[in-house]
């Protein structure tokens, strides 16, 4: 046998998705966010910077499925003459291209394709792991309110699976926000006639159908990362660049850091950190009802400045268009990689000492399992962070200075752990690299172990 398929929907199913459970992410965000551009051009960005640092190797898993990615991929990056402008096609809620019709109970559905990929460790042994991501992107018109997800069209069922949710923001979207751009940037995307969307619906519509499915209290926040993708970072870079460390802009290019000593790089959490505060900061400004959603309904939310092209596009034939050649993307591979790490597939780097630079130190309490409440010691301001902050630097964007997050013991731990921490099961990963691997925060809301689950939907 050469394919394998399902045997209730009979699509094509890999190898690799049959001996363990993937890891799913799902793309959400509002129509004209530039959902399909960020996802081609971060998967390209993913295979360089993984493969040149990390020691990892990303492909597509044999599947029909990944004609789809690889033609976007084409149009972007392969195309016989780089200064030709071009332009990928916007998702739509139908289309053989995007979509496979099955028949399920003798009724024809519409599923969406997914983006299939395979992560291979190389550089260890001669036993390297594979994990398997599954990335499901859909048109941003299925999360508006009065889209069907039942009957013929399911195309967002998957939330229901999702381990992540990466959901593109787009500022130019909000009119508002628009009008103070547009003294910085003549980018055509500012016109007054521009798309404008509440985004904060579609996030709320998402965080609908994932607690639909899951059956999941409104009164506990899902154990499910948030990776806010807020767009076209080259255009709205004034709103945010007078943080400033030494004279230097906080937010700079890339918060990875190789290790030569060791052949690997690590994430500089305490910079995502930093930086998500600053991105967090700047939206509860401008939409301060989306960022109380986020952190009101998932424990794990990071902010994320990213810029897919990096150059403003240019109109042609009526089409906003980019000339390959001017693709410069600015952190576009930074919400996944933050995602690998929080399921400890790439190391993190760590201070060897408490508060290194000897910074003015917070208060800190725990409110719940894996959240911390922290007063900033300038201020006395509170901020609700979860427990990755602990034993960090941090940043405060309202009195722009920075304090150290010290470790605090949970109750009920020995004096021996570490505190800020839950407890972490040691992972199978190469030893020796001098960088800390510790394992994500696997707990419920309530504090207790979930039940394992059988990942096979069939008996």
């Amino acid at each position: 046998m050469l394919q394998r398929a399902c045997p209730r929907c009979h699509l094509q199913i890999p190898d690799n998705m049959l001996s363990s459970r993937a890891k799913f992410i799902s793309i959400a965000g509002a129509p004209r966010s530039g959902k399909t551009y960020f996802l081609t051009i971060m998967l390209h960005e993913l295979k360089k910077s993984l493969s040149q640092q990390f020691n990892y190797t990303l492909g597509y898993l044999d599947s029909h499925e990944k004609r789809m990615a690889v033609d976007y991929e084409e149009r972007l990056f392969s195309v016989a003459d780089m200064t030709q402008p071009v332009m990928l096609p916007k998702t739509e809620t139908a289309g053989d291209h995007l979509y496979n019709m099955v028949n399920l109970d003798d009724v024809d559905v519409q599923l969406p394709k997914p983006f299939m990929l395979s992560l291979l460790k190389t550089g260890t042994s001669s036993n390297s792991a594979t994990e398997s991501i599954v990335l499901y992107d859909n048109a941003g018109e299925s999360f508006r309110l009065d889209a069907e997800d039942s009957g013929k069209q399911r195309s967002t069922q998957h939330l229901s699976e999702s381990d992540a949710v990466l959901f593109t923001y787009d500022p130019m979207l909000e009119p508002q926000t628009r009008i103070r751009l547009s003294e910085f940037s003549a980018d055509p995307q500012l016109n007054v006639n521009a798309s404008s969307a509440r985004q904060v619906d579609y996030l709320e519509e998402v965080v609908h159908r994932m607690r639909r499915h899951r059956d999941v209290p409104n009164n506990q926040p899902m154990n499910v990362a948030l990776a806010v993708c807020v767009q076209k970072y080259d255009v709205w870079k004034p709103l945010v660049d007078f943080h400033r460390q030494g004279g230097q802009p906080i937010i700079d290019s890339t918060s990875i850091e190789y290790r030569v000593k060791h052949g690997v790089a690590g994430l500089d959490l305490t910079e995502i950190n930093v930086i998500s505060a600053i991105i967090r900061s700047m939206l509860k400004d401008t939409s301060p009802q989306f960022v109380a959603m986020a952190e009101a309904h998932f424990r794990h939310v990071r902010y994320f400045p990213v810029s897919a092209l990096g150059h403003s596009p240019s109109e042609h034939d009526g089409f906003l268009k980019i000339r390959p050649i001017d693709i410069q993307p600015f952190r576009a591979d930074h919400p996944f990689l933050w995602l690998m790490r929080r399921w400890d597939m790439i190391a993190w780097l760590k201070n060897k000492q408490e508060n290194p630079r000897d910074l003015p130190v917070a208060s800190v309490r725990n409110l719940r399992p894996g959240l911390l409440e922290v007063r900033c010691p300038e201020t006395g301001e509170p901020m609700r962070l979860d427990e990755d902050h602990a034993g960090r630097e941090f940043y405060n964007p309202n009195s722009r200075q920075f304090f150290w997050i010290p470790t605090v013991r949970l109750s009920g731990e020995p004096d021996s752990k570490r505190a800020g921490t839950v407890r972490r099961k040691k992972h199978e990963s190469p030893q020796g690299l001098g960088l800390k691997l510790g394992s994500a925060e696997k707990d419920n809301a309530d504090g207790k172990t979930p039940s394992k689950r059988r990942w096979w939907p069939f008996s």
